[in-house]
């Protein structure tokens, strides 16, 4: 089969996959994949990129969202569900026993995984969005209660707060579930409810609802140091949700009880108060998605009997409606809107916000594996990186200090580990040997010497 065949079966295969999922974003992955795939004919990297960037421009124009994800909490029926943009076609991608009393849902169109949270277990799972394969990443001990998770596909690191009595704390770890690092506890850290990631800023947020007046907006560098507030009570309680607006400078929270939806500058300033009770009900999740221009927000059945449903309006708070009716939605609890690329990917141009991951059309480089293991980038786009990812097993800068002279180490590269590696040759030996026969016959000259005086 030809290069062009080949391009225009996989072509037919990825807009059928268009119609049925909506999803232009991981069908141009699962085109790049599987033409990557076949590398014996030469035509094949060319129309591999043609086909990506064609579907890439593809999902671009429809300027929104690629697609909305939410997690149901039913008996024996806990599910997570995926819709496009203005709600259609809502199908089941993962549903119980894998998913079991979920809290928090985020989306890397990127990679094609869908992450969660759950009390049961608890623990943080994935699943494979193109192949349905599923996978518990983090389980308790190490993650207890985990209310709110944030990726940073940047930064190849997922990010999640935990509820915990007097052990409330926000933790990250690698994609893959790796190298967890617990980043800030209690006080410091109290009733987190929500967290939120600016990879472009560096910095990690997250809403505390500390009763009765203590309720706040925080953030802090992406290694958890610099702790400062950004909103404080009364102009926040109760929230239940943030998003991030890097391009425009902005943070969005949603507050529960006040039924209110506001906006700020990430720093706190110029808070803009959006949506109120008129148009926002009994919210429970959150999402933002700032390319397209829209937030949307999950209203649960409350007390009062209104139905759930799903809503957006413009990041001004602009033309509120309804996405999802309650005909389509039962208890939800938890929202991720999937952004298949960074602000201005397709320019040619590699915009502070975009990276060899997140827009390779802009940013080419990725490795196919990781060569480059002491850069702290996940330069395959893998979820892993340096010394986390397997490709990196026999890496001098990972193996070094391990106590084992590995076979790419000797003397001079790791003295920790090969101090005493090498073999001595047969002239060493010689010099060695006849350095010790000269002091073992001065020893037996000083001792005879020795006995001599002592018997005159």
């Amino acid at each position: 089969m030809s290069g062009g065949d080949i391009a225009r079966a996989v072509g037919i295969h990825a807009a059928y996959q268009v119609v049925q999922d909506g999803s232009a974003a991981l069908c141009a992955r699962r085109v790049l994949l599987q033409l990557m795939s076949w590398q014996t004919d030469k035509q094949i990297m060319p129309l591999a990129r043609a086909l990506f960037l064609t579907l890439l421009v593809t999902s671009l124009a429809a300027a929104q969202a690629d697609s909305i994800y939410w997690a149901q909490q039913l008996e024996f029926g806990d599910r997570i569900v995926r819709a496009g943009p203005s709600g259609a076609n809502p199908t089941q991608i993962v549903g119980w026993p894998a998913v079991d009393q979920p809290l928090a849902i985020a989306v890397d169109a990127v990679s094609g995984t869908a992450y969660w949270s759950q009390t049961f277990g608890p623990m943080i799972r994935s699943i494979d969005l193109f192949d349905s394969g599923k996978q518990t990443l983090i389980s308790w001990p190490a993650v207890d209660n985990p209310v709110s998770i944030a990726l940073d596909r940047a930064h190849g690191k997922i990010y999640w707060g935990e509820l915990a009595l007097l052990d409330d704390r926000i933790v990250r770890a690698d994609l893959i579930g790796t190298n967890i690092e617990p980043l800030l506890s209690w006080p410091t850290v109290r009733n987190v409810a929500a967290v939120a990631v600016d990879s472009t800023g560096g910095k990690i947020y997250w809403a505390e609802n500390v009763e009765p007046n203590e309720h706040r907006i925080a953030r802090a560098d992406l290694d958890g140091t610099n702790v400062e507030s950004v909103v404080l009570w009364p102009n926040v309680e109760d929230t239940v949700g943030i998003g991030i607006d890097p391009v425009g400078g902005k943070i969005y929270w949603l507050q529960r009880f006040e039924n209110r939806i506001q906006r700020a500058d990430l720093n706190g300033s110029n808070i803009e108060p959006l949506l109120n009770f008129v148009v926002v009900s009994n919210p429970v999740a959150f999402s933002v998605d700032p390319t397209g221009g829209k937030f949307y927000w999950i209203e649960s059945t409350p007390p009062s009997g209104s139905p759930s449903q799903i809503r957006r309006a413009g990041l001004d708070g602009s033309t509120p409606e309804t996405v999802v009716p309650s005909a389509a939605i039962a208890n939800p609890v938890a929202l991720a809107v999937s952004l298949p690329v960074g602000p201005g990917c397709g320019d040619a141009t590699c915009d502070a916000a975009e990276d060899h991951c997140g827009c390779p059309a802009d940013c080419p480089g990725a490795e196919a594996t990781e060569l480059t293991c002491d850069d702290t980038l996940d330069n395959d786009c893998d979820g892993a990186a340096d010394c986390s990812d397997s490709d990196c097993a026999t890496a001098l800068s990972c193996t070094c200090g391990n106590d084992i002279c590995d076979p790419a180490e000797d003397n001079a590269s790791c003295p920790l580990d090969c101090q005493f590696d090498e073999i001595p040759t047969m002239s060493e030996w010689g010099v060695a040997v006849l350095v010790l026969m000269i002091i073992m016959a001065g020893a037996t000259v000083i001792s005879r010497r020795r006995t001599d005086a002592s018997q005159t």
